[in-house]
């Protein structure tokens, strides 16, 4: 079962701050108000039979919580991509694009062009120009 980053944490938390030796899944239910079926679906990765086993004990299995965690968190931060006027400023406006960047010489059309998410920012901030150039007509 795929575990959101946010329940996970809380899962670590609630587990890192109990005291008693013996942490089990109805306990950590209790403390995290998530079902016991749920988080039984989420410890049956570590250990298949904890559906019989009422003693489970999830300290027991902290430390691979962790990593699961740093794993989820770690490629999921991604830059943001800003599309200044300078940018913009050296097109006259969104044909003048299109002819500079997605032709060939002679001025035919390049069938082959990909598109990349800059290209589709920059072409729809161009678009906004040009409605708001009609509409001041």
């Amino acid at each position: 079962m795929d575990v959101s980053k946010s329940r996970l944490q809380k899962i670590i938390t609630e587990i890192k701050k109990s005291k008693k030796k013996v942490y089990t899944i109805s306990d950590l239910s209790f403390d995290t108000a998530i079902r016991e079926e749920v988080l039984k679906e989420i410890f049956v990765v570590y250990d298949p039979l904890i559906y019989f086993n009422d003693k489970f004990n999830t300290k027991d299995v902290l430390d691979e919580l962790i990593k699961e965690e740093s794993r989820l968190s770690e490629g999921k931060t991604t830059k943001r991509m800003y599309i200044r006027s300078k940018d913009i400023a050296e097109y006259s406006g969104l044909v003048d694009y299109i002819y500079k960047n997605m032709t060939v010489n002679g001025g035919i059309l390049d069938t082959g062009y990909v598109l990349t998410k800059k290209d589709l920012k920059l072409i729809s901030k161009l678009l906004k120009e040009e409605k708001e150039k009609f509409k001041n007509k």
